[in-house]
C-alpha cells in the first residue's frame, strides 16, 4: 500500500496529465504540439490548482474568483 507523499505524488502527475490533455485542447493556437509550452502551462495550472485546495480556500468566496484570474492570466477564459 502507498504511502501518503507516494499517494499525493501521483495523485498531483495524474491532474497535471489530465490538465496536459485539456490544454491541448484549450491553449491558444500558437502553441505548438512539439513544444512543451503545453505540458509546463498544465504543470503550472495543476500546482495552483493544488495551492488553492492546500490553502482551503475552497471554503472562501474567493477562491473561484481567484482561480478565474489564474485561467486568465493564462490566456485562457474560464468562468466558475
Amino acid at each position: 500500500m502507498p504511502d501518503l507523499i507516494t499517494t499525493w505524488w501521483l495523485s498531483k502527475n495524474i491532474l497535471s496529465l489530465q490538465l496536459c490533455d485539456m490544454v491541448r485542447i484549450l491553449v491558444p493556437c500558437d502553441f505548438s504540439p512539439a513544444s512543451d509550452k503545453p505540458i509546463r502551462f498544465a504543470i503550472n495550472l495543476a500546482e495552483k490548482v493544488e495551492e488553492l485546495f492546500l490553502l482551503n480556500l475552497f471554503d472562501d468566496n474567493s477562491a473561484p474568483k481567484k482561480l478565474e484570474q489564474n485561467f486568465k492570466q493564462a490566456g485562457l477564459n474560464l468562468k466558475i
